[in-house]
């Protein structure tokens, strides 16, 4: 453990890696409920990856040109004589080895890596942070999701997903905002009515039956882009 000022500062900067991925891969997935000790080995497990990289590159370097090899084989010996003569340089130096390992960190839990496959090796095939409704509401094929829901009081609503609350934990306060043509049949009726509103909020904890169904785009529907104009 550390025991002085400066190498607090220097654990803490060496963490930097593992805070970077996990701000970046937050940033494009939900996260459910982690303890302490699992997000402590999480953030330890990336920083000493990307930190290990970053050195291996400076070693690399260093086996190219021998001066500068010569002085790092001291400094790893514990000679910091020409760190102590050169402090300004030294410090720059560090820090942009703090930076390019913070940066390696950002990229690995970035959308794009994880689109080339990088969460495969965080999920091991277990998809630890996708719920039910993830899995459901975000299917690989680009269709549209209609959904219907019996909820406890009797009533039963449908209409086109707009959004959700992808929180992998069984929150039930979890979300589903409908849109589209809405309509609803309370209960005891036979006929559903089409609802006057634009949207229809319906939290988790309402909910007894939940039904999912895909429908494939219309190939004549054209996108339009709004930030188009025309000429």
């Amino acid at each position: 453990m550390p025991t002085t000022l400066l190498s607090v500062a220097l654990y803490v900067f060496a963490l930097f890696p593992g805070v970077a991925f996990g701000f970046a891969r937050d940033g494009h997935r939900p996260a459910g409920k982690r303890s302490a000790i699992r997000e402590t080995a999480s953030v330890v497990f990336i920083s000493t990856i990307c930190n290990g990289l970053v050195a291996v590159v400076i070693a690399v370097i260093a086996t190219r040109v021998p001066p500068v090899q010569k002085e790092l084989e001291k400094v790893l010996l514990g000679d910091l004589s020409w760190v102590r003569e050169h402090l300004l340089p030294s410090v720059l130096l560090l820090m942009v080895a703090i930076a390019a390992s913070t940066a390696l960190g950002y990229a690995l839990g970035s959308k794009t890596a994880a689109k080339w496959g990088l969460n495969k090796l965080w999920n091991s095939g277990i998809q630890r942070d996708l719920s039910a409704w993830q899995d459901l509401f975000e299917p690989d094929e680009p269709v549209t999701v209609q959904v219907g829901a019996t909820l406890k009081s009797g009533t039963w609503i449908a209409g086109t997903l707009y959004t959700f609350d992808p929180n992998p934990d069984a929150d039930p306060h979890r979300t589903i905002v409908l849109s589209g043509e809405l309509v609803s049949r309370p209960q005891g009726a036979t006929t559903a009515a089409p609802i006057d509103a634009q949207w229809v909020v319906i939290e988790a904890q309402d909910i007894e039956l939940l039904m999912v169904s895909y429908e494939e785009p219309d190939p004549q529907t054209e996108v339009v882009d709004p930030t188009q104009t025309a000429t």
